[in-house]
């Protein structure tokens, strides 16, 4: 299915589906946006797919959306964990954050032994996302709730 467009359930416009990508190359990639765009278009990304971010240093894949040929979102995913997942500002709002947290479980439990997958809730606009998965999704989940101070 890579390669092949769906449509977003939260607008409707057509998707890029996510391909497999390395933890090295959204390093990689992280690292190049770093130094080709502002900190308005990557602060977000150190907090969750930075090699510096909280799990990374267990991460071993990912997911990547492209428009164009350009990484627009990823996902980091280790065993068992969804460790984060980061859009480009100017690509958000289209249902690539969605997609890859929807695919990223998916592949995980494809991978897995039946475990719980660990994500971390970080912002309320994930939360709304994890809310509308599937149940057959949600069974699956050891959700974190990072933000239950706020």
């Amino acid at each position: 299915m890579a390669g092949d467009t769906i449509t977003s359930g939260d607008i409707g416009e057509k998707v890029n589906e996510p391909i497999p990508i390395t933890a090295d190359e959204i390093f990689n990639w992280v690292d190049t946006i770093k130094k080709t765009k502002s900190e308005k278009d990557w602060w977000g990304a150190k907090a969750v797919v930075d090699r510096n971010a909280p799990g990374a240093d267990k991460a071993d894949r990912g997911l990547a959306i492209r428009e164009g040929g350009q990484i627009m979102a990823v996902s980091l995913l280790a065993p068992g964990h969804l460790i984060g997942v980061f859009v480009l500002p100017d690509y958000a709002d289209r249902g690539y954050g969605g997609l890859l947290i929807k695919r990223s479980i998916e592949l995980l439990l494809s991978i897995g032994k039946g475990e719980k997958i660990k994500i971390e809730v970080c912002d309320r606009r994930a939360e709304r996302i994890i809310n509308r998965l599937p149940e057959n999704l949600k069974q699956y989940l050891q959700i974190i709730d990072v933000m239950k101070d706020e």
